[in-house]
């Protein structure tokens, strides 16, 4: 059913052009072992649904502009591969089997009277290109913040680390700022891209990960098509790179950052005498979801 499906999307008019199909087909001859379980591993039910929201999605390491400029497709489809080899061997066989989507609350809490939910799933079908997973964070049911990532290979992103988790997308949806203040204000006033990354360091603890690195402003997918957006291109700045730095993390390239897990933070004591107090609250806070999440993610497996 799949490759009656793919047959289909390849004879859609923007495929017919040599110059798309002819590098796509070299490179997939390249690396033909990689691309058969590759086709495999969307085959089973639990990622089946990927692949009828765009059947492409098996070829898109054969995109120069995936993950980040400068690699090689050989190298864009190991990435994809660690991932799900890495979810296969952790999740449990009930999930993997399971057909449609699938998601693991990680963080339940209801609070007067309304309910903040994080899950970890699939990412939704605008933003197939920017992560392999999804940590969305909801407000009464509705989405309010997402976060997408993959799980690489180290040598992906000059790593020693066999793990890492690769950051790709954080990015809150319109209309939503009044559940987003009040997701904040029941958070001890963290923002909520600190929120997702705080689940994020409970999914690295849980899976033993100890390194998680971060796209750049300019490598992210979806902006570059703005990267003549004086307007957009200082969001995307302050949305990706200065969020980085704040986290503490390094940049290794101008793709993107990197930074040790648990994320350490400053200390307490560079901040300024009046604002300790909220200070330790937030990093509380932070420190609570990361837990939260940690335990949620052992229990599902």
């Amino acid at each position: 059913m799949y490759l009656v499906t793919f047959v289909q999307k390849i004879y859609q008019r923007r495929y017919w052009s040599p110059r798309r199909l002819g590098p796509v087909l070299w490179s997939i001859a390249g690396n033909l072992r990689g691309q058969i379980e590759l086709i495999r591993i969307f085959s089973l039910p639990a990622f089946r649904s990927f692949v009828l929201l765009d059947p492409v999605i098996p070829f898109r390491h054969h995109n120069p502009k995936f993950l980040f400029r400068g690699l090689h497709a050989n190298a864009r489809a190991a990435a994809i591969l660690h991932h799900y080899r890495f979810l296969i061997s952790r999740l449990p066989n009930r999930m993997l089997h399971q057909s449609g989507k699938w998601e693991i609350p990680v963080v339940e809490r209801a609070t007067n009277g309304r309910n903040f939910t994080i899950v970890l799933g699939l990412p939704t079908k605008s933003a197939l290109w920017e992560g392999e997973s999804l940590l969305q964070f909801r407000v009464d049911g509705v989405p309010v913040y997402e976060l997408q990532f993959t799980i690489v290979p180290g040598g992906v992103l000059n790593s020693r680390q066999q793990d890492v988790i690769f950051v790709q997308r954080i990015q809150g949806m319109k209309e939503c700022f009044e559940r987003i203040k009040a997701a904040t204000r029941t958070f001890s006033y963290l923002s909520l891209p600190s929120i997702l990354i705080a689940a994020l360091e409970g999914i690295a603890a849980a899976w033993g990960i100890r390194e998680m690195a971060c796209i750049s402003a300019r490598s992210q997918y979806c902006n570059r098509k703005f990267q003549d957006d004086g307007d957009w291109l200082a969001l995307s700045t302050r949305a990706y790179d200065e969020f980085c730095s704040e986290l503490g993390a390094t940049r290794v390239s101008a793709d993107f950052f990197s930074l040790s897990l648990p994320i350490e933070g400053k200390p307490i004591e560079s901040v300024e005498g009046r604002h300790r107090a909220a200070a330790r609250k937030k990093r509380a806070a932070r420190h609570e979801v990361a837990n939260t999440v940690c335990q949620a993610i052992l229990g599902a497996v």
